[in-house]
């Protein structure tokens, strides 16, 4: 969308538009180009906690997937689930491994 508005600019500005008029074409397109239902705030941050910082960054995250909620391949979307879970498992294992030896380090001292 921003390409197509700089190009139709750069047009404009090639018929005679003056600087100041293209600065407020621009400013229009990019108003216009962010006030449809495709920019609305589906993800909005309700708190300052780790878990709902963590929900809003997923929903981020899941909005630049396209086709992410579509539903199909039910199969396939349990092999995700599993996999998913399996690397938080090993990931949380890890997690604990380093926690104990920040621990030995800490008593160490």
């Amino acid at each position: 969308m921003g390409l197509r508005m700089m190009r139709w600019a750069l047009e404009l500005k090639g018929a005679g538009l003056s600087c100041v008029g293209l600065a407020g074409v621009m400013m229009t397109g990019l108003l216009l180009a962010g006030s449809g239902p495709a920019a609305a705030h589906q993800c909005q941050l309700e708190g300052t906690s780790a878990e709902d910082i963590s929900r809003y960054n997923t929903c981020k995250a899941d909005m630049s997937v396209p086709n992410i909620h579509q539903s199909g391949d039910e199969a396939g979307l349990q092999r995700d689930i599993d996999r998913l879970e399996a690397e938080n498992a090993r990931l949380s294992a890890q997690l604990e491994r380093v926690r104990r030896q920040i621990l030995a380090i800490l008593g160490e001292l």
